[in-house]
C-alpha cells in the first residue's frame, strides 16, 4: 500500500485529478491528511518495536530453558 502512495508533492499534486479531487478540497484535506499520517506512523513503528520485544523475550526464554 505504501509503494502506491505518492512520495513527492509533484506526484501528489498529479494524482488528485486522477482521483477526482479539486484543488480547493486538497487544501482542506491536506489539513487532516499531515496529523493521520503520523499516526500512521507512529503506529507502524510501535508494532515495530513490539514485534521486537516479544521476539526478543523469546529468545531469553528458549536460553533460560536450555542451560
Amino acid at each position: 500500500m505504501a509503494a502506491l502512495v505518492p512520495k513527492c508533492p509533484l506526484c501528489l499534486v498529479a494524482y488528485l485529478p486522477v482521483l477526482g479531487v479539486t484543488v480547493g478540497a486538497a487544501g482542506t484535506l491536506s489539513a487532516m491528511l499531515r496529523p493521520a499520517g503520523f499516526a500512521v506512523a507512529t503506529l507502524s513503528l510501535g508494532f515495530i518495536v513490539v514485534r521486537r520485544v516479544r521476539k526478543q523475550t523469546h529468545i531469553r526464554r528458549a536460553r533460560q530453558r536450555m542451560t
